[in-house]
């Protein structure tokens, strides 16, 4: 079996999700265990989930403690994923967006306390870093992402459904687009203390009919 590499802790915990959890949710804590006292550093993936036992190895680079740049949640620099292909990620991204749609809903009218900007802010770079991921399959001057980034049949099958989502102005735009979110949000925890804040209609840059005003409609 060919070496599994992941970049970061993260990647390597989503690659087990999007592996294991298509028939039921994957419970992490109880399948697999982050090891560090080996030669280098593996999330260890051993128990049974969804009627299979699953065991193996997924390698890490030396863990950093470092804090975590905003779009670098699942790897750093310009290298893709050699685990998650682009579509994947496009689906990751999807998820992030569907979620910070019912945070926004709960929050509604009644404004933004500390709790509620800082689970917004985790979907907003969770959406930010999976972007960002297609963007590194994206070569220089191309003007999509070619078919070679797509290679699992979920990838393929969200390539084919949403074309437009891996053209370089959709990818640019909304990457501008969740880096501005993520600011306003830090601009706004720095401001926010236990009280509600303004409505979320007062924050313009979370909107939610700018948020997804570029995603498929369903």
């Amino acid at each position: 079996m060919t070496e599994l590499r992941a970049r970061t802790p993260d990647e390597a915990y989503l690659f087990v999700e999007l592996l294991l959890g298509r028939e039921e949710p994957v419970d992490l804590h109880r399948v697999t265990g982050l090891v560090l006292d080996t030669e280098r550093p593996v999330v260890r993936v051993n128990g049974l989930h969804a009627g299979h036992h699953h065991e193996f190895d997924i390698a890490l680079p030396p863990i950093s403690h470092d804090p975590v740049i905003p779009g670098e949640l699942y790897g750093t620099g310009r290298t893709p994923s050699s685990l998650i292909d682009a579509g994947q990620w496009r689906a990751v991204e999807l998820w992030a967006c569907s979620t910070l749609d019912q945070l926004l809903a709960q929050v509604g009218g009644r404004g933004l306390d500390r709790t509620a900007v800082e689970d917004i802010g985790y979907h907003v770079d969770t959406a930010y870093s999976a972007l960002a991921e297609i963007t590194k399959f994206l070569p220089q001057g191309a003007a999509e992402v070619p078919a070679e980034a797509f290679w699992t049949t979920d990838g393929l099958a969200i390539r084919g459904s949403q074309p437009d989502a891996f053209r370089r102005e959709r990818i640019l735009a909304d990457e501008e687009h969740y880096r501005g979110m993520g600011e306003e949000l830090s601009a706004r925890q720095g401001q926010l203390g236990d009280a509600a804040g303004p409505p979320v209609e007062a924050i313009g840059g979370l909107a939610r009919a700018e948020i997804y005003s570029s995603l498929p409609q369903k």
